[in-house]
């Protein structure tokens, strides 16, 4: 133990203190390093290799913190996320007794089958085919001391930080790791734990009624425990083999398609997100199915989370700048820090390049890393949770560019996020009906404020400060023009009523008559004489100003 405490000191020491020395001039005090792209480039290689020497724990760990572009650079995003998640496979001699202990039967006696070879090795665990009561299945298998392993690797790089938070205790980057490596050090034990995982598949389930071209394999509870899993095989090749997909007979587009509606309905409305997403957990079947694999990591999105992610997307929907500056404020992605204005001009920017229609891949790369730019400049925060989503994001247009170039998942993920937006509560609020029924609400409501104004002039307890010759005409005066601009107001919400049902019923004579209404009763109101003190006068009168009056 000792020894690999000394052995990961040492290795990690160089990873942190690069980050550090990215930070400020002189690590504690000073401005911010100016640091070229070549020299951060070969030092995000360096580190990459770094960790990739410190083993699994360190490689899934740096896999998290690829995501978090809030601190740190993006050559050193690019290099971590080539990392992968594969090891030499521990030799079958060691496997066999886990899965004789926990099932207390000898291999035999459970399976009609059993190939030894790994069909899959991982950090956490390794997958093996065999044959169960006459049905193919896969058996994955928790990787022997991987426990201990990571609770020494863990422990031991919570005692450095805690070491460098006596120094630096100001430091953000020290701060935001703390916390990645607090959420990791719950989560890997979750993928640690494959009774988890099963609970993690049936949730999983029963999403998949709902959606007919998902396949979530089916668990074997009897053969289930915190170190063995066993689940129904399904034959498919990796969502990224595009040339074997089309062999198949089918198209990528419609595959990819399929899967971002998946993805769209676990964030917005499950609320449950398979958050460990890779080509090699995704597979297509011969019937265009998408069968998901590796359930050990998924997290819960709150209630008010998903209400502010569909407040976020529905901004977007909608062009509303402010909106999505808002609804990520409400997710605390932007820290109060930050210049609203300058938010909403690089969005407005971000949001017109890609609104268009022949925009090219390179242009989108060329925009997210000046965005990432920005994320590590300014004092953003991702919180954990969302995290996740923003990996999911990453994954899918992973996967687009990689069947075309010229892929635009913002383009893609629009139309489905409307169609499932519907189903939320949040959603069915701005339906044209239910507009409707919150713009009678509005003017109910203004109708008794109104009312309750005139009721304050007609006591003699409102106090404006005038000078007319009339104080009772001017009351009589003032009652008629509030009743003109309720009428032009009604008027107004009729023309907005009568367009949105026939957006929601394509009446174009009910579209007609509603407008006709709407402009006959506002010309009215402000064409129509009122008698004043001063003589008959309409409504645009009494509110046109002349010099000299």
């Amino acid at each position: 133990m000792i020894k690999r405490n000394f052995f990961i000191f040492f290795k990690a020491l160089p990873f942190i203190l690069f980050i550090l020395f990215t930070q400020k001039r002189f690590v504690i005090f000073g401005a911010r390093r100016t640091l070229s792209e070549r020299y951060h480039s070969k030092s995000a290689k360096w580190l990459t290799r770094i960790i990739a020497s410190l083993g699994p724990t360190f490689i899934k760990l740096a896999q998290v913190i690829s995501t978090r572009a809030d601190f740190l650079p993006t050559a050193y995003l690019e290099a971590l996320s080539t990392l992968q998640d594969e090891v030499p496979p521990v030799p079958f001699n060691r496997i066999k007794p886990i899965i004789e202990k926990d099932s207390g039967k000898s291999i035999k006696d459970i399976f009609d089958e059993f190939n030894e070879e790994p069909l899959a090795a991982a950090s956490v665990a390794q997958v093996y085919r065999a044959v169960y009561k006459g049905k193919d299945v896969i058996v994955k298998v928790i990787r022997p001391d991987i426990e201990k392993n990571v609770a020494i690797d863990i422990k031991t790089l919570k005692s450095v930080l805690n070491l460098l938070k006596i120094f630096f205790p100001q430091n953000k980057s020290i701060q935001s790791i703390s916390v990645v490596i607090r959420e990791f050090s719950v989560t890997i034990y979750q993928e640690m734990d494959l009774i988890h995982e099963t609970k993690n598949i049936k949730e999983f389930a029963e999403i998949a009624k709902k959606l007919d071209f998902i396949i979530i394999p089916k668990t074997y509870s009897e053969l289930v425990s915190k170190n063995i899993m066993v689940m129904d095989y399904h034959k498919g090749v990796k969502i990224t083999h595009f040339k074997q997909i089309r062999e198949m007979g089918l198209e990528p587009k419609k595959i990819i398609d399929k899967l971002i509606e998946f993805y769209i309905y676990q964030s917005l409305i499950t609320g449950i997100v398979h958050a460990d997403p890779h080509p090699g957990n995704i597979l297509v079947n011969e019937k265009g199915r998408i069968i998901m694999l590796d359930f050990g990591l998924v997290i819960h999105i709150s209630e008010d989370t998903k209400q502010n992610l569909i407040k976020a997307v529905l901004a977007g929907i909608k062009e509303d700048i402010p909106g999505i500056i808002d609804a990520y404020y409400a997710l605390g992605i932007i820290n109060k820090e930050v210049s609203r204005q300058l938010l909403e001009s690089m969005a407005g920017k971000l949001y017109k390049v890609l609104s268009q229609k022949d925009i090219s891949n390179k242009k989108i790369q060329v925009i997210i890393t000046e965005i990432m730019k920005s994320f590590y400049a300014f004092p953003f925060e991702l919180p954990q949770n969302l995290v996740y989503i923003f990996k999911t994001a990453a994954l899918l247009e992973g996967i687009g560019t990689a069947y075309n170039p010229s892929y635009n998942l913002v383009k893609d993920i629009i139309p489905v996020a409307k169609r499932y937006i519907k189903e939320t509560e949040l959603g069915k609020s701005f339906s044209p009906m239910n507009l409707i029924k919150k713009g009678f609400e509005q003017l109910k409501e203004f109708v008794n404020d109104t009312r309750r104004l005139m009721h304050v002039a007609y006591a003699e307890d409102f106090r404006v400060k005038i000078h007319p010759t009339n104080i009772s005409g001017l009351e009589n005066f003032l009652i008629h023009v509030i009743k003109r601009l309720i009428a032009s107001v009604i008027g107004g919400f009729i023309g907005i009523i009568s367009a949105l049902v026939f957006i929601e019923n394509k009446n174009i004579y009910m579209l007609i008559a509603g407008l006709a209404v709407s402009g006959f009763t506002v010309f009215l109101s402000f064409a129509f004489p009122i008698k004043t003190t001063y003589g008959y006068s309409t409504l645009l009168d009494v509110f046109r100003h002349k010099d000299g009056e």
